[in-house]
């Protein structure tokens, strides 16, 4: 891992995989302990929100994390952030430094609640 880019702790959680009993082929059960990564030197900053008040109350709660370089998540990992379960929102970015290193991975958190 490069330099720390902040302070925060995230931890990078991965389902465990079980066979469908009925197609055979293997998926992701969030019913069982996650694997747990913890990934150091991140920074956490606040994303964009959304309200939806229609039949029912519904808030997005969005974080943008940067993290240093080398940190392994995907679209299908959850993280925990201060105590709380988010998913992964897209393909984490890997951005490069002008020097053509990677300087960071940006990831997109999302949770809706209500």
């Amino acid at each position: 891992m490069g330099r720390p880019l902040g302070r925060k702790t995230i931890t990078v959680l991965t389902a465990q995989q079980t066979q469908d009993p009925y197609s055979q082929e293997l998926q992701d059960d969030w019913s069982l302990p996650p694997a747990e990564v913890d990934v150091r030197g991140c920074d956490v900053q606040p994303g964009t929100t959304q309200e939806y008040l229609l039949n029912r109350d519904q808030v997005l709660v969005a974080w943008t994390v940067f993290a240093p370089p080398g940190t392994q998540v995907t679209a299908y990992n959850r993280v925990r952030y201060n105590g709380d379960v988010y998913t992964v929102y897209g393909h984490p970015a890997v951005w490069d430094s002008p020097s053509g290193r990677i300087d960071y991975v940006e990831i997109v958190l999302q949770d809706w609640r209500g």
